[in-house]
């Protein structure tokens, strides 16, 4: 009875498990990650394919539009704006092209249908003769619209307008003068880009002291005829010697005060030693006095120059002169003649180091 009951215990006890080896285990695991990566690439390649068909389809079907150029409108002045039409990759891609410039009331100033060229490029060309209206304070518009195919691309773009600005040129008939003598003066204004006389204003003239503090009997006022004005004004017998200027202005401030300096001398200066006069011996019926003056008091090499030229004879009266002026090899450079107020004027280039 024993026997049968050990018998039936050793049959009830579990199997034992089979074991795998390290090795195979190893090789089942590498198999996964290599199984596992492959279907990561797989997924990888599968959906850049993917993407990359999409990216074709709208590459084909949709147009890319790019407008560069200045921020704003400069009255008097030409407007460039330069567009290129693409598909998406960047590829060039030609286009119908409608743009308009128009005010902020909607008013069409420019309205044009133009096409790109076979690179899909255009330039946007607003005139500097432009009519703008008067007054606007709002920015202008400019729209800009593509087609291609049945692709439509669009772009507006605010421009402010800024109002057109001048210069102005101020001109003496001479840079010296004694007291009593009287100021010819002239100016000539522009618009800065378009450098055209537009229009006529009312100009200002003054002239001040080296303190800046204006001469009695001034400012004169006048309207410039296409750009120009001009005047005349006598200095007081009693005007100090000094450093004086002709400022001119609008009264509309349509341009900065332009200023132009000038000299009054009761006794004009020495010449310089720059240019000598050959004159006759002293003590003659004959003497004459011939006397430089450099604009700005010297000849700044290979510059042109202006030189003034007073003659005088013995007795300290003004005489008309003829002369010529050379270098040291004796070559002619320029030609002066005076008039019966014994003054004259000639124009120089001078070379570094010479002697006239």
């Amino acid at each position: 009875m024993s026997q049968s009951v050990h018998t039936m215990a050793r049959a009830a006890s579990p199997l034992p498990r089979p074991r795998i080896a390290p090795a195979a285990l190893s090789r089942m695991l590498s198999w996964f990650v290599a199984l596992a990566a492959l279907a990561l690439i797989g997924i990888s390649l599968g959906s850049f394919l993917y993407h990359r068909r999409q990216l074709n389809i709208i590459a084909a079907e949709h147009v890319r539009m790019v407008v560069t150029g200045p921020g704003y409108l400069q009255a008097g002045a030409i407007g460039v704006f330069n567009l290129a039409t693409t598909t998406v990759t960047g590829e060039p891609w030609p286009a119908q092209i409608e743009w308009t410039l128009a005010t902020p009331e909607g008013k069409r100033l420019i309205d044009r249908k133009e096409r790109t060229d076979e690179k899909g490029c255009l330039m946007l060309v607003v005139p500097a003769d432009m009519d703008f209206p008067a007054g606007l304070h709002a920015p202008l518009q400019l729209s800009v619209t593509a087609a291609c195919a049945a692709s439509r691309a669009e772009v507006a773009v605010p421009l402010p307008l800024r109002t057109a600005s001048y210069i102005t040129h101020l001109s003496l008939d001479r840079r010296t003068y004694r007291p009593g003598e009287t100021v010819y003066f002239r100016s000539l204004t522009l618009s800065r880009f378009a450098l055209a006389a537009d229009r006529n204003w009312p100009i200002e003239f003054t002239i001040v002291d080296a303190k800046s503090k204006p001469l009695p009997g001034l400012p004169l006022v006048g309207l410039t005829d296409r750009g120009v004005g001009n005047g005349a004004w006598r200095l007081p017998e009693n005007l100090p010697d000094g450093k004086y200027a002709l400022i001119a202005r609008t009264l509309d401030d349509l341009f900065p005060p332009e200023r132009l300096d000038f000299t009054v001398a009761g006794v004009l200066p020495q010449a310089t030693d720059e240019i000598k006069a050959s004159r006759p011996t002293k003590g003659t019926a004959d003497d004459v006095s011939v006397t430089f003056y450099p604009e700005g008091g010297r000849l700044p090499a290979g510059i042109e120059c202006q030189v003034y030229v007073a003659t005088r004879d013995g007795a300290e009266h003004p005489i008309e002169l003829r002369g010529t002026v050379i270098d040291r090899r004796g070559d002619r450079v320029a030609t002066v003649q005076t008039a019966s107020s014994g003054l004259g004027s000639f124009t120089l280039v001078p070379d570094a180091g010479e002697t006239y």
